[in-house]
């Protein structure tokens, strides 16, 4: 596959940011979880998204994956502020 259109990279960026600010919002920073394993895990590939090789497809496949991890959250924590949960498109 060729260079990913930037444009690709910015969308599947914005979901990354966007999961990785809820570890600040939920108090993870620091636990030794396996939630938190998983965000230090994401923490370390953001920086290589932009090296990454993406169709439409794959993008459309994150940013859906992303909207319905931030609807379980919404039904988990439900009683708990986590402020708005979006994606920057």
């Amino acid at each position: 596959m060729d260079r990913t259109d930037p444009a690709l990279l910015s969308r599947v960026a914005s979901c990354v940011e966007a999961i990785l600010e809820l570890e600040a919002r939920l108090g993870l920073s620091g636990q030794d979880s396996e939630t938190a394993t998983e965000f230090k895990y994401l923490r370390r590939l953001a920086p290589r998204i932009a090296s990454m090789a993406m169709a439409e497809s794959d993008v459309e496949r994150i940013e859906e994956a992303t909207a319905r991890f931030f609807d379980e959250l919404r039904k988990v924590f439900g009683d708990v502020p986590l402020g708005p949960l979006r994606i920057l498109h």
